[in-house]
């Protein structure tokens, strides 16, 4: 609920900044996170012919958001179980990035306007 509460505020924000100065932005977050639990059942016979059963649980975690701001563009944020993609588009409609993001590497292809606006989201409205 913090974080739905967070985000009401900054779009609240936003949209006042918007009114009093005159100018249209649109900005919208739409965060989403997911954790799915995978429970295998791994059955074997040991030595005295006994059947042993042994349970496992994966956790597997998701975590993802879409920005649109008319000014910037739109990014799309996806990360799953640690690999994390993003798709920047301009405000023209143009896609400048579209790929993984997971190593400084691959950060360094992201146009450094878009690499500083993804951590102004993450950083400052999404939450671990």
């Amino acid at each position: 609920m913090n974080l739905f509460l967070r985000i009401k505020s900054f779009i609240f924000g936003i949209l006042v900044i918007s009114l009093s100065i005159g100018c249209t932005i649109t900005l919208e977050i739409t965060p989403r996170r997911i954790s799915l639990n995978q429970e295998t059942v791994e059955e074997t016979i040991n030595p005295d012919n006994k059947v042993q059963t042994k349970k496992k649980t994966t956790k597997s975690k998701s975590a993802s958001f879409k920005v649109k701001d008319s000014k910037k563009g739109e990014l799309s944020y996806n990360e799953l179980d640690g690999h994390t993609t993003l798709k920047a588009i301009n405000d023209k409609g143009e896609v400048v990035f579209d790929g993984p993001i997971n190593t400084e590497e691959e950060r360094s292809k992201v146009p450094d306007d878009f690499l500083s606006w993804l951590d102004e989201i993450k950083n400052t409205y999404i939450t671990k």
